[in-house]
């Protein structure tokens, strides 16, 4: 049975996308341009969209896993995943990012955002080579793990693995999970996990808040854009435009702030003499408060972030170590997904799968009776040895 909050989440979440088209049922004119009004087939498209894009991935999440015991195996696969997809990425890194134009007959993004730090940044079958950085880093925190458990499945070979898929990770050239692994990797190698659990939850409420602090213009934009300054002037101009970006789609976005604009360009800024447009939203944040509103935003990144939250109330009631490893590495996993939807709008079947698979690690052993808890617990200690007379 899902928590009551997630079935809240879904049915305010479909109420949201009937509201966003009740709301925009009217044609706008910009500049000679013809911005299309919604339908209730819009309103039934739109719906059947956001059903695939996240409550479904979420729910398959939650029905595989039982206990805290069975996101070893995610991690198995996360790790196993990134072993086979290295050799696509060494393959790129040497060679250019060409895979997907040999398959399928085309570029699925523009091939000069490929060359980075005099070098190829890859890309393999996926959107952009972030996506595929971050898909990386997630293989690597999932190996760490493992190795921490000290997984027989990893047969003696896990540090090496880890080190192989960190090394494979930093040569994807992607400053983002260069940081990510730089502050969450030594966290989940090292640190105790009941701490691992308590930055987990302080940093899912410090990336919850950004919407909000960029929604009441209260985010220091000049002075993070000045401290970068000092690192790089391209990254600090960089930054400077996507601020601006924001800003300008924030205040378009308050104007249908709880529903609003939808699809078709509408929540987008445009000249006013030509139609042609301004600003586009980048992150996904913003891609989702432009066209379905404060209540798609909060729906969105309620998934997201509410399992963390249980994992840090459940946490104290894990005794197994292991099982701790597991629930604050991919507590970690889930944060780092998280954050990387403030700056970026890539989903693919792992961003909302990982959370529903950590809120089933947490939530459904409290609904186990007391006896097959015990039970449980019985099957996992180990039995005694038999010496041989």
């Amino acid at each position: 049975r899902l928590p009551l909050f997630v079935q809240v989440i879904a049915v305010v979440t479909l109420l949201g996308v009937f509201l966003t088209v009740v709301q925009n049922m009217n044609a706008i004119v910009v500049g000679g341009r013809v911005l299309e009004a919604l339908t209730y087939y819009e309103g039934i498209s739109f719906s059947i969209r956001v059903i695939f894009l996240s409550l479904l991935p979420f729910l398959l999440g939650y029905s595989v896993v039982h206990h805290p015991k069975d996101l070893k195996f995610i991690f198995i696969v996360l790790a196993a995943g990134g072993l086979i997809y290295s050799l696509f990425v060494a393959y790129e890194i040497r060679m250019s990012p060409g895979l997907h134009r040999i398959f399928y007959g085309f570029n699925q993004h523009a091939f000069g955002q490929t060359r980075r730090f005099g070098g190829w940044r890859p890309m393999v079958f996926m959107s952009h080579g972030l996506e595929l950085a971050l898909f990386m880093t997630t293989s690597v925190l999932a190996a760490t793990c493992l190795v921490r458990t000290k997984a027989s499945a990893l047969r003696g070979q896990g540090k090496w693995m880890a080190v192989y898929l960190l090394v494979i990770t930093v040569f994807c050239k992607s400053m983002a999970s260069w940081f990510y692994l730089l502050f969450a990797l030594p966290l989940v190698a090292f640190c105790p996990t009941k701490q691992q659990m308590r930055y987990a939850a302080l940093a899912a409420c410090l990336i919850a808040s950004y919407p909000a602090l960029r929604i009441l213009d209260l985010f220091p934009t000049e002075i993070l854009a000045a401290q970068m300054g000092v690192i790089s002037e391209d990254r600090a101009e960089s930054l400077n435009f996507r601020f601006r970006n924001e800003s300008l789609l924030v205040e378009h976005a308050k104007t249908h702030l709880f529903s609003g604009w939808g699809r078709y360009g509408r929540g987008q800024v445009h000249n006013e003499r030509t139609g042609k447009g301004t600003a586009f939203p980048d992150g996904y944040w913003l891609v989702v408060l432009t066209t379905r509103g404060l209540i798609g935003l909060l729906t969105s990144f309620g998934l997201f972030f509410y399992p963390v939250y249980r994992a840090w109330r459940y946490f104290p009631r894990i005794r197994s170590k292991r099982e701790r490893v597991y629930v604050s590495g991919l507590s970690w996993i889930v944060v780092i997904i998280g954050l990387d939807l403030l700056p970026n709008a890539m989903l693919n079947s792992l961003t909302y799968f990982l959370p529903g698979a950590l809120l089933a690690a947490v939530h459904k052993p409290t609904l186990m009776p007391r006896k097959a808890r015990q039970k449980v617990r019985v099957r996992e200690k180990k039995p005694p040895r038999v010496l041989d007379a």
